[in-house]
């Protein structure tokens, strides 16, 4: 069980460095971000309004 909320953990974290860097336009968290996506598996896309 404890896995899985560091599993939430890292997604919110990610999606906040995505939007984070969506506005910043950083190369280096860019970078970070998509190594901790390979690392982790996953492909997580940064939170939209609608």
């Amino acid at each position: 069980m404890f896995k899985s909320f560091i599993a939430v953990a890292a997604a919110c974290l990610l999606q906040a460095a995505l939007t984070i860097n969506s506005l910043l336009g950083n190369e280096t968290l860019a970078a970070a971000t998509a190594e901790a996506q390979e690392r982790l598996g996953v492909s997580i896309d940064r939170p939209k309004l609608k």
